[in-house]
Formats: C-alpha cells, sequence, structure tokens
C-alpha cells in the first residue's frame, strides 16, 4: 500500500523528506525499545554491556576477556535490579556467543570481521571481530540498563585497562611502554565513570609524562580538571 503520512508521501513524490534527524532519532529509540523488549535476558545483559564500553573497545578479543568477570560482578551483587540477570547467569543462559548471534539477527549489533594486525596492541594474526552500535542504540540501551549493569561494566573496563598498563610498566624494557599510555588513556574514561579519582589521576598523570602529544594533551587535561573538580569541588575564582 501507498504511504499515507504527509512526510513519507513527500519523500516518495519528490525525493525530499519532511522528517528532520529529531524524527529520525526518535523513530530509532522506539525500534531499539521495542526489540530490547524482545531479548532473552542473556542479549539484553549483553546488549547493555557493550552499550557502555567506549567504542574503540568494541572488539571481540576485549569483550571476551571482561564477559565472565562482569557476570560474576553481577552475580555477587545484591541489588534487586539485577535478580533476572543473576537468573539468567546461573541457568546458563548467559552464553556469550549466543548472545551476541541474537543481537546480530535483531539488528541492534552489527560486526565485522578483521585481522589483528589491522589494530594497535596485537601480536598475533587470528581474526577477531570489531562491533558497532550506532550511537541512538548505545544511548537508548544506557537509559534501559539498571544502573548497577553499567557501574560493573565500568569497573571491570577500567580493571582490564590498569592490567594492560601494569603489563607495559613491569615489560617496559622488553618494548612494552606504549602499553602505559594506551592503557592509561583507555582506562581513564571507566575510572572516572566510577569515581575513581585517585586511579584516574595516577595513570593520566603518567601519561602525559610520557607522551606530550598535542592529541594525548587534549585528551588528558580536561579529564584530570573533571578529577580535581570531583575531588576538590569547583574553583569560586
Amino acid at each position: 500500500p501507498a504511504p499515507t503520512t504527509a512526510p513519507t508521501t513527500a519523500f516518495f513524490q519528490t525525493g525530499e523528506t519532511a522528517y528532520t534527524p529529531d524524527d529520525f532519532i526518535a523513530a530509532l529509540t522506539r525500534w531499539t525499545q521495542t526489540l530490547a523488549a524482545a531479548l532473552t535476558p542473556a542479549a539484553t545483559l549483553l546488549l547493555y554491556f557493550l552499550a557502555r564500553l567506549e567504542e574503540e573497545d568494541l572488539q571481540s578479543q576485549i569483550v571476551e576477556a571482561n564477559w565472565d568477570d562482569f557476570l560474576k560482578r553481577l552475580a555477587a551483587s545484591d541489588d534487586p535490579d539485577l535478580t533476572g540477570f543473576r537468573e539468567a547467569h546461573l541457568s546458563g543462559l548467559a552464553d556469550l556467543n549466543a548472545a551476541l548471534h541474537e543481537l546480530a539477527t535483531s539488528g541492534l549489533l552489527e560486526s565485522r570481521p578483521i585481522t589483528n594486525n589491522q589494530l594497535p596492541l596485537t601480536n598475533n594474526q587470528l581474526p577477531i571481530t570489531i562491533y558497532h552500535l550506532h550511537p541512538a542504540i548505545a544511548e537508548t540501551s544506557r537509559a534501559l540498563s539498571p544502573a548497577a549493569v553499567l557501574a560493573a561494566a565500568d569497573w571491570e573496563l577500567g580493571d582490564y585497562w590498569i592490567a594492560v598498563y601494569q603489563h607495559g610498566i613491569k615489560n617496559e624494557m622488553q618494548g612494552m611502554g606504549h602499553l602505559v599510555v594506551e592503557g592509561g588513556k583507555r582506562a581513564a574514561p571507566y575510572l572516572l565513570r566510577a569515581r575513581r579519582w585517585e586511579g584516574a589521576s595516577t595513570l593520566l598523570e603518567r601519561v602525559i609524562a610520557r607522551d606530550t602529544t598535542p592529541a594525548t594533551l587534549a585528551f588528558a587535561l580536561p579529564a584530570l580538571r573533571q578529577r580535581n573538580r570531583a575531588h576538590h569541588g569547583p574553583r569560586l575564582v
């Protein structure tokens, strides 16, 4: 049947649409809410987890390295909002591959395989997968998620990148010094959201002591100011 709404009719008649970008975002938000409501608990939990990750961390090896610890953190929580997710984990429904497949077939998640030599911080040629969530899908998913799920993701990813940073410190003489900068930078967003102020400050200060390029300073200095405002309060003058 022919479209009946005025904006859609105009598109088919003239090739132009009267829909605004906000209209499309609103439609995408409703679509995300509808699809998310039909997911299994495991896929819902994975959607919330992925939506909390920084875009550059949406890689299979990072997701796989953190998923079990993330689930264990949730299972140990007594937050009543997590009851359904704890039950999903205990009943074996939280299989990562099955949940990824469900998200992909629902249209909520895009994925593409690449080889590790296309990414930093990797030394082998095993294929990995890059995941992509549309920003509106990610934002809607975070809004739907219990706060404890987002907090658990922040904590685990913060710990993960701290471990990368520490590995760089320990093995700097073996050529791993670049992991100090990379680990510190990539831990920072998670540490700041988790209000782990001292950890964020320590890592960022050591990052800019080693890397004074404009890009790194532009990243680190606002984060350090955020930490200082939270720790000491706003300056009055």
